[in-house]
């Protein structure tokens, strides 16, 4: 009897773990992994998807993906199928990588929870050598200089030139970088564009600009510089289901490497200070007057222009020794103007000149020493010498003579008061009337502006308007899509929906970026934007996620004017090769 109740509870203990180990097996996830490319290029993107066909306990961990590769950007999506009442429910991580070195690598197993992910193993070869003058290619970078000799402090204008003969959707320059040498960098403006041919093949070109300025003589590296472009699907690009082309390619791109030869300052230059330009002006302002008088302040300005060279290499004037006369300078004026040929400098002195006895002055002429980088010569910029005149001071001024005229007696007074009585009261009169006139004048200019701002708000009112329904149905249109990029935490899906909402809600078609929308969004959605602009243009672009974004966009209401004009961001112009 006690065997059998022994062997009862044993059955029943082994029947329970049988339960419970057939309920974890129904309950772990089955993951898989796999990438659309194998081998790759280092210059270029791929994507890795993990697919999870169950239930997972927890969100994966990419952290150990970041050792061997940059994760650019990752998406999520869900999907519930109910065939024969059976439920089946999936999710699918998507992550696009890029390589940051050659070589064969395995991507450890991932942590889902308890679950793993399978390991990948993936072979990255190295890209092709950069060829800054081959033609029939899609994609070109390449560094240019526009010299490749200069002396030491010259200006050389470094340009990273992007060729473009496929439709891209984006593009990002990376920093110009040399070696260790000292060297002064300064950016020229804004990123250009424009249209070339090279060969057969047309391109869109565009240009990164620096100044550079050398500050040490011998050999100076500009080490290959990188640029990044997402290239449009062609296939996708007119897909309903991905109308943000949210599989677009990424590649890096890589340019040539250049290296300058700095020569130091040429042995004959005998000047102060090593100002190498190829022009240098100086320019004199001075009062038209003749004659001057002692006490009297005299005005004198001198005006230095240089090109390519920064308002900080030009030197301080010394300053002039001349008998009885102070001097009272002001703090000079320094200011860079650029352009797309360079740096032009102005450095403007202005001086107060006050002599303190009278006779003829002289201002000593001023020499500027100076190297021409075209000639290679010494050059001189100067102002020749003044002479003028300081008469003495006035004795009396007006004031002073209107204090010693004599004072009218009281009698004069008292007859000119009497002589003058009517003429005074009729004046009253006269200036009584005329202010009621102008005042009526006023009051009639008043009733007629009132009458033409009614006008005109009636005729406003009037104006026929967009059908309020069709901007709501628009409206509609584009929260929904945001939703559905923020529910995927996309972030080019993202941008675009707001870019479309955008335009409806401050009612400005010219709005094509993010930096435009936080100009006239509030808090806390501004700073939201800036957030995704950040992540969008950043080389180490970590994971995003939409957080609210959808939820303070609902809040926004339907403007009927424009508020602000926006400067352009960083935009291709469209093209498409022929």
């Amino acid at each position: 009897m006690t065997l059998n109740k022994k062997n009862k509870r044993l059955l029943l203990l082994i029947s329970l773990l049988s339960l419970f180990s057939i309920s974890n097996w129904l309950g772990a996830a089955t993951i898989s992994a796999q990438v659309d490319l194998n081998p790759v290029l280092l210059s270029d993107s791929f994507h890795l998807t993990y697919t999870a066909e169950g239930s997972v306990d927890n969100d994966p961990d990419f952290s150990h993906i970041r050792d061997k590769f940059d994760i650019l950007n990752s998406a999520k999506s869900s999907n519930i199928s109910i065939v024969n009442g059976n439920y089946t429910r999936s999710a699918t991580w998507t992550l696009t990588l890029m390589a940051k070195q050659a070589g064969v690598f395995r991507i450890p197993p991932i942590p889902f929870g308890k679950d793993l992910s399978p390991e990948v193993k993936i072979t990255v070869k190295k890209s092709l050598p950069a060829s800054p003058t081959a033609t029939g290619k899609n994609f070109i970078l390449e560094l240019v200089a526009s010299k490749k000799s200069s002396y030491i402090q010259e200006q050389v204008i470094i340009t990273l030139r992007l060729l473009v003969a496929q439709s891209i959707s984006r593009y990002q320059f990376g920093s110009i970088k040399f070696n260790n040498a000292d060297a002064i960098i300064e950016p020229l403006g804004k990123d250009t564009q424009y249209k070339t041919y090279r060969g057969t093949t047309p391109y869109i070109v565009v240009e990164k600009k620096v100044a550079v300025f050398p500050q040490q003589s011998g050999k100076l590296l500009v080490q290959p510089s990188i640029a990044e472009i997402s290239i449009i699907n062609q296939q996708s690009r007119n897909n309903f289901f991905d109308p943000f082309n949210s599989n677009a390619q990424t590649r890096r791109l890589r340019s040539n490497s250049i290296t300058l030869n700095i020569k130091d300052r040429s042995t004959i230059y005998s000047g102060d200070n090593w100002l190498p330009s190829p022009s240098i002006k100086l320019i004199e302002d001075w009062p038209h007057n003749t004659e001057f008088r002692v006490g009297e302040p005299i005005t004198r300005t001198i005006t230095l222009m240089a090109d390519n060279l920064t308002a900080s290499q030009l030197p301080e004037l010394e300053p002039l020794t001349v008998n009885n006369l102070k001097q009272y300078p002001d703090k000079p004026s320094l200011n860079n103007s650029k352009t797309t040929t360079g740096i032009n400098a102005i450095r403007k002195e202005k001086i107060a000149l006050i002599p303190t006895r009278p006779g003829v002055y002289t201002l000593p002429k001023i020499d500027l020493l100076w190297w021409n980088t075209q000639t290679n010569k010494i050059e001189t910029a100067h102002i020749s010498k003044r002479e003028f005149t300081v008469l003495p001071a006035v004795a009396n001024s007006p004031q002073q003579d209107h204090l010693l005229q004599p004072v009218p007696s009281k009698n004069s007074s008292t007859s000119k008061k009497n002589s003058t009585a009517y003429p005074a009261i009729a004046t009253e009169i006269q200036c009584t009337a005329n202010k009621w006139v102008w005042l009526s004048g006023l009051f009639l200019v008043l009733w007629i502006a009132t009458l033409i701002l009614w006008w005109r708000s009636k005729a406003k009112q009037q104006r026929p308007k967009e059908n309020s329904i069709e901007k709501t149905s628009k409206l509609n249109t584009c929260l929904k899509l945001l939703k559905h990029a923020c529910d995927r935490n996309n972030q080019q899906e993202t941008k675009s929906a707001l870019i479309g909402w955008a335009k409806i809600v401050f009612n400005d078609t010219q709005i094509i970026n993010l930096s435009q929308i936080s100009e006239h969004a509030d808090e806390p959605l501004k700073s939201k934007i800036l957030s995704l602009n950040a992540c969008l243009y950043s080389m180490n672009n970590t994971s995003w996620q939409c957080m609210g974004i959808y939820d303070l966009c609902k809040k926004y209401r339907v403007s009927d004017t424009k508020t602000t004009k926006h400067a352009n961001d960083t935009v291709l112009e469209p093209f498409v090769k022929k």
